[in-house]
C-alpha cells in the first residue's frame, strides 16, 4: 500500500518539515541558553557573551526567513516575466500553425477569430472530404512541430510553464507526429483527418486558456491573416 504524501503549495509536507527542523533548533538552542544564563551564570561579562549568542541563535530563523521569502518573491516575478514571453512565442507558432492546417482542409474566405473557433470543432468527417497537403505544406508542420516540441522539453526544465500546458504542447506535437508520418507512410486520408482534427481540438484547449482579446491584439492576428491568399478585404 502506497504511502501518501501531503503537499503545500507544490512541496511535499516532509521537505517542508525537514527545512523547519533548522530553524527551529535554533530557536529552541537560544531560548535554552537564554534561560540558562539569566538564572545560572553570574559573571557579567560570561552572561553578556551567552545572551548575544543567544540572541543570534534567535535572529538566525528571521534572516532566512526573510531571505528564503524575498528570493521567492523574485523568482516567482522572473518566472512570470518569462512566462509571458514564452507564451507570446507559443502563441505566434499556433497562429500559424492554424493557418497551415486551414489551408489544408480547404477552407475558403475571409478568416476571423470565430472561424477559427469553428475550426477546432471540426470533426474527421468534415476534414476529409477537403483535405489537400502539398510538400509545401508538410515541411511546415514539420517546423511547427518542431518548435512546439521545444517549446515542451525545454519549459518543462526550466518550470516556466504549468503541467496543463505542457501536456497540451505535448499532446499537440504527438498528434502532429502521428499526422505526419501518416501523410508520408500510410497515405490514409481519414486518419489523416483524424489527426488534423485531434490537433486542432488540442489547440482550441490552449486558446481557451488565454486571454485571447489580448493575445489578438498582440500578435496582430488580422494582419497575418490579412496576408493569406483570398483574405483580403
Amino acid at each position: 500500500m502506497g504511502v501518501r504524501v501531503h503537499r503545500i503549495g507544490g512541496m511535499s509536507l516532509r521537505n517542508i518539515l525537514l527545512k523547519t527542523v533548522p530553524y527551529l533548533l535554533s530557536v529552541a538552542g537560544g531560548a535554552v541558553l537564554f534561560l540558562l544564563s539569566k538564572d545560572n551564570i553570574h559573571d557579567a561579562s560570561v552572561n553578556d557573551l551567552v545572551n548575544n549568542i543567544a540572541a543570534s541563535l534567535l535572529s538566525i530563523p528571521l534572516v532566512f526567513l526573510l531571505y528564503d521569502y524575498s528570493n521567492y518573491r523574485i523568482s516567482r516575478q522572473v518566472n512570470k516575466t518569462l512566462a509571458d514571453g514564452l507564451n507570446f512565442k507559443i502563441n505566434s507558432v499556433m497562429l500559424e500553425l492554424l493557418i497551415q492546417l486551414r489551408a489544408i482542409i480547404g477552407a475558403r474566405g475571409k478568416f476571423t477569430w470565430g472561424g477559427a473557433e469553428k475550426m477546432f470543432g471540426l470533426s474527421p468527417r468534415a476534414i476529409e472530404n477537403k483535405i489537400k497537403i502539398t510538400p509545401h505544406a508538410m515541411d511546415g508542420l514539420r517546423q511547427m512541430r518542431d518548435k512546439i516540441d521545444d517549446f515542451a522539453y525545454r519549459t518543462d526544465r526550466n518550470n516556466v510553464l504549468d503541467r496543463g500546458q505542457l501536456l497540451l504542447l505535448g499532446q499537440l506535437a504527438r498528434e502532429l507526429t502521428h499526422l505526419i508520418n501518416e501523410y508520408r507512410f500510410g497515405r490514409n486520408v481519414h486518419m489523416v483527418a483524424k489527426f488534423v482534427s485531434a490537433a486542432l481540438g488540442y489547440m482550441g484547449d490552449w486558446f481557451d486558456a488565454q486571454d485571447v482579446n489580448e493575445m489578438l491584439k498582440q500578435q496582430n492576428f488580422q494582419s497575418a491573416l490579412g496576408a493569406m491568399p483570398g483574405n483580403a478585404a
